[in-house]
């Protein structure tokens, strides 16, 4: 069991004239009209400074029975700004013998966005998207493990599905899907 706290923040971002706001002045012009505003030290503010809180729990439990070995877990993330969400984690391993196992494994995961991805400006310093939301994932594993003095062989079966993927700054609209074979060997 744990918990943790984080803090995550950005200061403000300013852009500044050297010509006494002059040059900045023409942006907010015919043919520009681009939508800033001028604070009192002549400068463009970008983005504003802010902060999020992230609040998260996880408890796991890892029990053996003969050649079977069972863990499960929960994890709660509360975002202050991109929500709350429990997601849980599973494994089940059966010992084929004292060098081989088969595991099957799930997950499910949250991840927020970072303050570079819902403040994100264009090349222009506007905004290009400030609805991103959390991505959310779960993922399968079936995995099969050999080990002996010389080698230590996995061959993992994988499925992998993402909804609302975040990507520099906006979400995508489908489900990302990814499934196939790794074979690791470690001599």
């Amino acid at each position: 069991a744990g918990a943790e706290y984080e803090v995550r923040g950005t200061e403000n971002k300013k852009f500044f004239d050297d010509d006494d706001g002059d040059t900045l002045a023409l942006l907010a012009q015919s043919p520009f009209n681009l939508p800033y505003q001028f604070q009192d030290d002549n400068s463009i503010l970008f983005v504003e400074e802010d902060h999020a809180y992230e609040k998260s729990a996880f408890i796991q439990a890892d029990l053996s029975l003969d050649k079977w070995r069972f863990v499960f877990g929960l994890r709660h993330v509360d975002n202050s700004k991109s929500g709350r969400k429990t997601s849980p984690r599973g494994s089940l391993i059966y010992s084929l013998s004292n060098n081989e196992s088969f595991k099957v494994l799930y997950s499910e995961g949250y991840n927020s966005p970072t303050f570079r991805q819902s403040t994100a400006a264009d090349l222009f310093g506007i905004p290009a998207n400030h609805a991103v939301i959390a991505e959310t994932f779960r993922t399968w594993d079936f995995a099969y493990t050999f080990t002996n003095s010389n080698f230590h062989h996995v061959a993992n079966l994988f499925y992998v599905e993402v909804e609302d993927l975040i990507r520099s700054s906006s979400n995508l609209d489908e489900t990302l899907r990814r499934r196939g074979l790794e074979y690791d060997l470690k001599y």
